[in-house]
């Protein structure tokens, strides 16, 4: 696997890889990191969150954090039938999304759903939007950081906002590495320059790498 180091202000690295002997935490931004697996053509169904760990991690061991939203609320008015239904649909949708994740929390041992936040559905103009998941996330790496549990923690996000608990983690000394996605195209995802200036260590995944943490593609 070859996945490459961003160059920055930091002291000099010498491995592309993630390689240290403490206990890792994973951390995963839903929203940004299933855009990903959208774009790319692939079921979540099939990611192996062990080859996942694996080729991320590469050592030592890891547990996953998948950060998501928790409680439905409802904004605008419900005037019609037609609101209603939506609003009926989008959150039997949710409760079957959220099924599924309970599924996937039992079938690998080291992954955990953490649920934070909340979605705002607005049947009046059919819109649904995540709310407070990134400042869960921030508190849950905050947590972690002083549980003493982890050595090291990698955030699969490149959002502005999680600058702060980026720094205030590793003030503890804990480092934080990210990970930027590469599509086919070799077009990277969207990461914050200051959120990378700010780690110990960013690397990219490309696409090939990326589809080979699924047991099926395509």
């Amino acid at each position: 696997m070859t996945m490459r180091t961003i160059t920055h202000t930091n002291p000099p690295l010498v491995s592309a890889s993630f390689a240290k002997p403490h206990k890792t935490a994973i951390i995963i931004d839903e929203g940004n990191f299933y855009k990903h697996i959208q774009k790319m053509g692939l079921n979540l169904k099939f990611l192996n969150f062990r080859k996942l760990a694996n080729k991320i991690a590469r050592s030592g061991d890891v547990d996953i954090f998948w950060c998501r939203a928790k409680q439905v609320v409802v904004s605008g008015n419900m005037s019609s039938k037609e609101d209603q239904e939506w609003y009926e649909s989008t959150r039997d949708q949710l409760q079957r999304v959220d099924r599924f994740y309970d599924f996937l929390s039992r079938t690998w041992e080291n992954l955990t759903i953490y649920r934070r936040g909340y979605i705002r559905l607005n049947p009046e103009k059919r819109t649904k939007c995540e709310k407070g998941v990134d400042n869960s996330i921030s508190l849950l790496m905050q947590q972690l950081a002083l549980g003493g549990k982890y050595g090291r923690m990698i955030l699969l996000s490149g959002d502005l906002d999680f600058c702060v608990a980026v720094d205030a983690v590793q003030e503890i000394g804990i480092p934080v590495h990210g990970v930027r996605f590469v599509n086919a195209q070799g077009k990277a995802a969207y990461f914050s320059k200051e959120l990378r200036m700010g780690m110990r260590k960013v690397v990219d995944m490309k696409a090939r790498e990326f589809r080979g943490c699924f047991d099926r593609v395509g």
